[in-house]
């Protein structure tokens, strides 16, 4: 019994005694997000592309155009045909010509440009009353 006792006291006083020195190295590695921000601006002026594509398509396929667009705001698709970007705003409408422009942040007022076939065009772009549009063509399908 006597040789026991040493033992177990030498076994509590070992190596465990101290804690354990630890060592931290950082495993993240920072994003370079200048080629992120480039790969979801391709990746958007993409499927821009490819919308106006489909949507010029459409529009060229309808049988129906409205002839007139009611008084009121509309929802409206602006193709800028130049660096070929869509834009989705709002347009006010009275007596089928165009009044004025909201965009996300200001209301621009124009000089009254006229509709037709659901559609208007200044040089560089045109703006496409796309509800208008696809109600009229669903009503006579």
């Amino acid at each position: 019994m006597g040789l026991l006792l040493p033992l177990i006291s030498n076994a509590q006083v070992n190596r465990y005694y101290e804690p354990a020195e630890i060592e931290y190295q950082s495993t993240y590695v920072s994003p370079d997000y200048g080629v992120l921000l480039d790969l979801a601006i391709e990746i958007r002026k993409k499927k821009e592309k490819e919308f106006i594509k489909e949507w010029l398509r459409y529009y060229q396929t309808c049988k129906h155009y409205p002839e007139n667009i009611s008084d009121g705001w509309h929802k409206v698709y602006i193709i800028h045909f130049e660096n070929e970007t869509i834009l989705d705003v709002e347009m006010r409408v009275s007596s089928n010509k165009v009044i004025a422009i909201r965009s996300k942040k200001e209301v621009i007022h124009t000089d009254n440009i006229p509709i037709n076939n659901g559609c208007c065009r200044i040089p560089t772009s045109a703006e496409y009353f796309y509800n208008e549009i696809k109600r009229i063509n669903k009503n006579y399908e």
